[in-house]
Parts: C-alpha cells; structure tokens; sequence
C-alpha cells in the first residue's frame, strides 16, 4: 500500500513537470521575439535578460494553474508543509523543470488606448509567461527640467534624490541626483531604494482595502471584533471605532510612537484625545499602526506577504517593509539629515514582531524607489489597472482612496493621503508628506489631469512650506517636473 501510494506520488510530480515544461515550451514557440531596449521580463530584477531561479515565483504561478493542480500533484510539489502548491513554492519546482537561465524574454508587442490624451497610441509589451505589463523604463528628465531640478537639489543640501514623472497614467520620466552612500560614493540611480517615511501609510490603507475587496475585513467594522476586548475611546465608550476611521485619521488617537502602543491596550486613557471618534482630524501614527495589525489578524499573514501579494509581485517591483527582505538589498539609499540618519545596517537589521504586531514597520518602514511607488499611483489614476489593463486594485479600492472624509485639516482628507489645492496652482490634488531620519517624501496626482510626481530626497535642509504643509525641497522639485 505504501509502495503504491510513493508510486501515485512519483508520477505527480513528473506531472507538474511535465506540464510546466510544455507550458513554457508553448510560450517560447508561439511568441520566440526578445524586447528590445528597457523592456525586460516580469521578475527580471537584475535587468541581465534572464528569467534565474531568484525570478521564478509570478512566472510559475502563470505557467501552470496552481489552484487547478489535484491534490496529489499539490503533495508532491509543495515544500511549506501545508498541503497546498503556493508561489512559496515555485522556485525549487521551476529550477527542476526547466533550465532557467534559457528561458528567453517572452514579449508580445501590443497597442492599447489609441485614443489618449495627446493623440499618439501608446504602445506596451506583454510577458506572456505571467501576463506583467512591461512598461518602458522611464526616460530621463529633459535637459532643460534636469538642471533646474538639480539646482533645487543644491539650494537644499540635498545628498540624494529621486522624482519619478506620471503622465496620462504612465510613468514616464525619472531624475535621479546625488549619492546614495557618501562613505563608499555609490551614486543614486533610479532603482535605488529608500525607507520613504509615512508615505508608507497610503500603500498599509492599500494592502487593508485589497483585504476587504476578498471579505476578510470591512471598513464599517468595529476593531474590537479584531482585537478580542472592546477598544473604545473611555471618554466616549459607546462610540465604535472603525478601520474607516483609522485610515483618515479621525479615530481620536493621539500621536505617539510605538512604543506606547506596545505596552498598553486600546482601552487605555493614554492613547486617546477628548475628542468623540470619527469627528475630528488628528494625524495619528498609532492609527495606521493598529490597522496593520487588524490587517495581520483578519488574514493571518504578515503585513509585508499582503503588501507584496495584492501589490508589489502583481507590478513586478522590488519593494518591502523590511529592508532585508528585498531581492536586491545592494541598493539602499542611505538617510542624511538633522534627525540622525539611518544606514544601511540599521536597515537591513530591522526585525518583524510577532504575527498581529506590525507596529514598528507600517507608519513608515516601506523601502522602495520613487520609480516603483509612481507606479502605485498610477493605478489610483486608471481605476487600479496598469496601463494594459490588468487590474491590481479594484475600482471601489481607488474610489475609498480618494473620497473625502472630512474637511479638515484644510481642504480634505482620504484614506492615506490629504486633498489639497496649493500644490500645483489651479489643480486639486490628492498628496501626503513623509520625513524621519533625513527622508524628506511626497507623491502628489491630480485625477482631472492623469498626472503626477513622487519625489525621495535624503539630507536636505528642513524646512516646511507653511500653506501646503510640504517640505520645501520636494514642493520646488514637484513644481519643477509636473507635466506641463
């Protein structure tokens, strides 16, 4: 019996080959034509043209229908334990199957939205292995917007910065100054990754309405049925607190760091502001904090598996809340500036708490380059598609990003980011600001116009503009490279 069942075993494994290799096989026959230029294959995180074993995970998932392999093929193949074929488990299945380093790029050259703003059709490759929207690299700055940006870059003292360009949807250019580590002189590029400060908390409200867009989490709930005790403000125990509220900064919770959070419960005098929940404006860090962790108890998974799960592998980015969980961890930004710094031991030794405990990774952990975060936002300008149309957030995600909540502080506030009229003259615009440790960072877009601008910079002077709230070296770059 046990024989038989091994023998049952054996031959689904040599299934889930077999039919990985004759997927791949298919794919290579029918589309042969390697992308030329910057297009590169979905998961290609070195750019060196080759899908290797570190790429394997999305190309997997698309070569074979992981869902729809039978139980006994699932038993064979995973490697985690628990009985199911997960994308955890496609690197070692791809490396038996298939000599990695011959898989060529698999582009399929396609023309979508002809009829766009300026006239022209704009043209996109497809993988075809994994179905990822290969879009150009951003091209640099014209010369002209080049050197007044870098002439920001100098009036601030920056060290180092990056402004990614968003238009018609699309990211287009991208500026990079300075250098990303002083002691070595490693110079910043466009995939040079940053701890980005509190522009974390768009993509932690993101990961919470992915969540809810598969019922796991609803933003009307009341927390407490998250936490197992009633997390109410004392001063006002018979209002519910909803994740809504979190998420625009009106749940009465004060501003303090973490540490507070960690050794107190919800209940607690200290956390909270007389002030009747879901009334009042406070910009809050704890909110965001407890969000994270009703996100990790909702779903039972990690803060940083969600974020890449609903967001960072469908893009094809390379981006993490924990710094040494990058692909490429080469790359960091090092932070310069009048709050101490931090380099890049410090961020690559920071740990994950226990599962439900997030706190000290979502109210501004999130590393990334401007590139890669533009690209977030150019899914709030196309209804959560990329610009093939493939759809990462769904439409009522965007539509709960941007409606506003209340009128305060100024002219409004969504979930994770501020509305705003200062910005670019004439424009309302949807922005939030970030600074620790040298970071000074800001996204800004405009849905009327389908533009935008995400701006990194480390070791600038600080100094805030007063009637925006931004600091004013990421204000003189945005204004510097908005489209038009």
């Amino acid at each position: 019996m046990l024989r038989e069942k091994r023998r049952f075993i054996h031959m689904g494994k040599r299934t889930v080959v077999f039919v990985l290799i004759i997927a791949l096989l298919q794919t290579a026959w029918v589309f042969p034509a390697r992308a030329a230029g910057s297009y590169r294959a979905h998961g290609d995180v070195d750019g060196n043209g080759k899908t290797e074993a570190a790429d394997a995970r999305l190309a997997l998932r698309a070569s074979v229908g992981l869902e729809t392999l039978d139980s006994t093929a699932r038993l064979a193949a995973e490697v985690t334990g628990d009985d199911r074929l997960e994308a955890a488990d496609a690197r070692l299945i791809l490396r038996a199957a298939v000599d990695l380093e011959s898989v060529p790029l698999l582009h399929r050259f396609t023309q979508t939205d002809p009829a766009n703003k300026n006239g022209k059709p704009e043209r996109h490759y497809i993988c075809d292995c994994c179905g990822f929207d290969a879009q150009p690299a951003p091209a640099s700055l014209p010369v002209a917007q080049a050197e007044q940006a870098t002439a920001v870059c100098k009036k601030y003292g920056a060290v180092s910065a990056q402004a990614a360009v968003i238009k018609n949807g699309v990211v287009t250019n991208c500026f990079v100054y300075g250098k990303a580590d002083k002691s070595t002189g490693r110079a910043a590029n466009e995939d040079t990754k940053y701890r980005i400060a509190s522009l974390s908390k768009l993509i932690v409200c993101l990961v919470f309405l992915c969540l809810q867009d598969r019922g796991l989490v609803h933003e009307n709930d009341d927390i407490s049925d998250y936490f197992g005790y009633k997390c109410r403000n004392p001063r006002y125990p018979g209002v519910v607190i909803t994740p809504s509220m979190l998420m625009s900064h009106t749940a009465s919770f004060v501003n303090v760091g973490k540490r507070m959070l960690e050794d107190g419960d919800l209940a607690s005098y200290g956390f909270y502001l007389n002030v009747k929940p879901g009334t009042q404006y406070n910009y809050s860090d704890i909110g965001i904090m407890v969000l994270a962790c009703l996100c990790e108890r909702a779903s039972g998974k990690y803060l940083n598996q969600l974020a890449k799960e609903y967001l960072f592998d469908p893009l094809g980015i390379d981006a993490s809340f924990l710094a040494s969980e990058l692909r490429d961890t080469s790359n960091l930004g090092v932070l310069y500036g009048e709050e101490g710094g931090w380099n890049v031991s410090q961020q690559l030794g920071m740990a994950s708490k226990p599962l439900g405990r997030s706190l000290n990774l979502a109210m501004g952990n999130l590393t990334i380059s401007a590139k890669d975060y533009a690209r977030i936002i150019a899914l709030l300008l196309n209804d959560g598609k990329t610009p093939s149309g493939k759809a990462v957030l769904s439409a009522n995600a965007v539509s709960a990003v941007k409606k506003q909540r209340t009128s305060m502080p100024k002219y409004g506030v969504g979930y994770g980011t501020q509305i705003e009229t200062t910005v670019i003259k004439g424009k309302t615009v949807y922005v939030h600001t970030g600074s620790a440790y040298g970071m000074y960072s800001t996204y800004v877009f405009c849905p009327a116009d389908q533009c935008g601008v995400v701006v990194l910079t480390s070791g600038c002077a600080r100094r805030l503009e007063p009637e925006s709230e931004v600091y004013y070296v990421c204000l003189e770059l945005i204004r510097t490279v908005y489209p038009g």
